[in-house]
């Protein structure tokens, strides 16, 4: 029953695999820097992983380093359903013209949705907060799918890439404690985005980038915050067990997080 989020080292961009006993969810799949991230990358740890299928693609925007490998993985697996924003369908870049077209021509099922979806499993519950159907499209950013994944006791949040404005609407909207959070617009530092670590002083910090993003850094973590970086720590796999207890590791420095139990 133990839930496993794999983050990908993909250079710059973002590819999350959340694993409960034999349902798969993928949030994004791509990369800036490695346009064939699909077939180099991503499918050598999914077979690794053993994933035979998807039920769920959750495209957070249409930016190239979210969607760029998200053909070769449909090519290769059977996905269930692909699920994007309605202000992502409404400005469609022509990188997601093509995967659309793609997707379609597969017959692959599209869900447009937004805040208030949700997929539950047995031990997992994973819902839309943001952004609402009505919010406006300022950028691809401002409105990325912002995720929260129950699991054990535990919150997982994934942000995607959003924007200053957009944090400070999250920060409002989130009032319980959260675990693990991936560190806005692949770690880009604000100080929106210091001030919203601060506040949740999560166990850990998640930062998906490669090492010329890593090298501008200017956050000032928690102390009891750890942080692992695709572009330092490789691979990060994340592990939250049925009691609760969440370790951390990367395949580069494979250091694992003191493991975390939850108050009795």
């Amino acid at each position: 029953q133990t839930t496993i989020i794999t983050t990908i080292d993909v250079g710059h961009g973002t590819c999350h695999v959340i694993q409960n006993n034999d349902h798969a969810i993928l949030i994004d799949c791509g990369s800036r820097n490695n346009f064939d991230v699909g077939n180099n990358t991503i499918k050598p740890i999914l077979r690794k992983l053993r994933i035979t299928k998807i039920d769920t693609i959750i495209i957070t925007h249409s930016d190239i380093d979210h969607i760029s490998g998200i053909i070769d993985i449909a090519n290769t697996y059977k996905i269930k359903k692909v699920i994007i924003a309605p202000q992502t369908i409404a400005n469609k870049t022509k990188p997601m013209q093509k995967l659309l077209k793609h997707i379609i021509a597969m017959g692959i099922k599209i869900k447009i949705t937004s805040a208030g979806w949700q997929e539950n499993t047995k031990n997992t519950t994973i819902k839309i907060i943001s952004p609402s159907k009505l919010d406006p499209h300022r950028s691809p950013n401002a409105t990325s799918i912002v995720l929260l994944l129950s699991t054990h006791g535990r919150r997982v949040l994934f942000t995607g890439d959003i924007d200053e404005q957009k944090i400070n609407e999250i920060s409002k909207k989130i009032q319980d404690d959260v675990h693990v959070i991936e560190l806005p617009h692949h770690g880009q530092w604000s100080q929106e985005s210091q001030n919203f670590i601060n506040k949740y002083t999560p166990h850990a910090v998640i930062q998906s980038t490669n090492l010329a993003r890593h090298s501008k850094d200017r956050w000032l973590i928690p102390s009891n915050t750890n942080r692992f970086t695709t572009a330092v720590d490789g691979t990060i796999t994340t592990t939250i067990k049925q009691d609760g207890t969440l370790s951390i590791v990367g395949s580069a420095h494979p250091a694992t997080m003191p493991i975390c139990l939850l108050p009795p």
